[in-house]
């Protein structure tokens, strides 16, 4: 029996064979059509233009067909133009773009360009109608129209630091080729150059600055720095700690300019460093606080250094503060820290944390938050109310007794002291018999009210009195307000035989409003 034959294999073989044929084909057929489309497209015949001005200008061709321009410029009167342009059209610096306006419809112009200096223009013109292939390849010949070289002068600025010298292809610019002067910049005008300027750009020690030229800017590399910061910080200049300039608003401004790129590290107390680069952006959280002793400020937990802060008398003790000792001293902090948002915090004289809006950069809390009432101890021994209201009626001649009821007010004062010698000067002065002919109202005060005291030391207190007194004129009722902060002093007079430690006004601070 003879065995059949499988021709399946064979015919596998064979349609595999025809269909890479086919395929082979096809993407050579493609890249044909790449390869024709590539050679299509404009710009191709825009490098051939180019190189064909560039050849004519290597050969002196071009100027049989164009006359180079005249320079009338001070900074070109010795350059050969011919040599220069044949440079830059030669240059790998060239580019081109399509030139923006109006044209015919089947046309496209070109600008030929060197670091944004134009050399010429490229017109082409379309050949035929568009071909399309495979749906997706659609091209049209072009052919070249025109080429034709410009030579068009143009203007450049440059801005420099004043103490900086410029030449410009060897002639140094004057100040009549000065624009505008502005915070210690120059700003230099450099009109009509036909050609890219060659400069030097010299600081005050001779160093030269690179550049280089963005259209018709000249741009110098020059690291210029200009910082203004809290003085509690340090700036180090390659290594060297910088002094700086105080402002009236006590910051320090710093002014680095350098050619080479500068090192700049600023430092907080706080052990926080920044390697500063430029620009306006340095995290920072920095805060001016006046406060008093009895305050308490951390930032991030540490306590601030003694070099953030000053420590001073407060004037507003200054007429008592020989009669006691322990006075709350005033402190100014300038806190700064290299972070943003660190964490300041501020404890008063009872160790209660203050919250204060953190977008602040000034802060004042030298007022001391105290208790509104007179402690009992203190208030057994003397009627701070009684005796404020002692001093005002003394004021408005209201006292029975000699000098106008001095002696009376005086037993609460301290012999010799500020106060002291006030009331005793009024006393006798012609002022007090100025005081408008009166009788005092029924009740004579009114509104009372004792608030914010604060113990200052072991022998001296602050506190704050408000009533209205009431008096009757011949004009009619009148009312006259108190509004004091009153000093109390426990004073032992020395010229008594007996024990007369009392408490006694030592000062007397008048409070316009709710403001100290």
């Amino acid at each position: 029996m003879r065995k059949k034959h499988s021709y399946f294999p064979l015919i596998l073989i064979i349609y595999i064979l025809i269909l890479a044929i086919l395929s082979t084909m096809a993407v050579l057929y493609v890249r044909s059509l790449l390869k024709t489309y590539e050679n299509a497209q404009p710009e191709i015949q825009v490098k051939v233009a180019i190189s064909a001005l560039a050849s004519e200008a290597e050969s002196g061709a071009l100027w049989d067909k164009f006359a180079s321009p005249l320079v009338a410029g001070k900074f070109e009167s010795d350059l050969d133009i011919k040599e220069e342009y044949k440079k830059l059209i030669s240059s790998d610096s060239v580019e081109f773009s399509t030139k923006a306006g109006l044209h015919e419809e089947d046309e496209l112009v070109y600008s030929i360009k060197n670091n944004g200096m134009i050399l010429g223009e490229v017109t082409l013109k379309a050949v035929g109608e568009p071909v399309s292939k495979l749906a997706v390849f659609t091209w049209r010949e072009w052919k070249i129209k025109e080429i034709l070289p410009i030579f068009a002068s143009q203007d450049y600025t440059l801005t420099v630091p004043s103490d900086f010298s410029v030449t410009v292809n060897g002639i140094e610019l004057v100040f009549s080729d000065v624009s505008d002067i502005v915070e210690s910049q120059t700003k230099y005008s450099i009109e009509g150059l036909y050609f890219p300027p060659n400069l030097r750009i010299l600081d005050s020690n001779g160093v030269e600055a690179e550049y280089s030229i963005k259209g018709k800017r000249i741009i110098p590399v020059i690291y210029d720095y200009t910082l203004t910061l809290p003085s509690t910080l340090e700036v180090k200049l390659n290594g060297e700690v910088q002094t700086g300039e105080p402002n009236e608003s006590g910051y320090i401004s710093y002014d680095i300019r350098l050619l080479t790129k500068p090192e700049v590290i600023i430092s907080d107390m706080f052990g926080n460093t920044v390697n500063y680069e430029g620009g306006n952006t340095l995290p920072l959280t920095y805060l001016t606080l006046n406060t008093t002793d009895r305050h308490t400020v951390t930032v991030d937990g540490q306590k601030v250094p003694e070099g953030a802060y000053t420590i001073s008398d407060n004037e507003e003790y200054q007429h008592f503060a020989e009669y006691t000792s322990g006075l709350p001293k005033l402190m100014k902090y300038n806190i700064a820290v290299l972070k943003d948002n660190a964490d300041i915090t501020i404890k008063d004289m009872y160790g209660e944390t203050i919250e204060w809006d953190k977008t602040l950069h000034t802060l004042d809390l030298t007022a001391l938050e105290g208790v509104d009432t007179v402690p009992s101890d203190i208030a057994s021994e003397i009627d701070v109310l009684a005796i404020a209201e002692k001093w005002s009626l003394f004021v408005s001649k209201d006292l029975a007794g000699t000098s106008y009821g001095f002696y009376d007010i005086a037993q609460h004062l301290i012999p010799s002291s500020y106060q002291y010698d006030i009331a005793r000067k009024y006393s006798t002065s012609i002022d007090i018999t100025f005081t408008s002919i009166h009788t005092l109202g029924n009740p004579p005060f009114t509104d009372e009210s004792v608030s914010n005291f604060v113990m200052l030391t072991d022998n001296c207190f602050s506190v704050d009195i408000f009533f209205n007194k009431h008096m009757i004129l011949s004009s009619g009722p009148m009312v006259d307000n108190m509004n004091e902060r009153f000093y109390f002093v426990k004073y032992d007079d020395p010229s008594s035989s007996t024990d007369s430690l009392t408490w006694r006004i030592a000062s007397m601070k008048e409070i316009v409003g709710n403001a100290e």
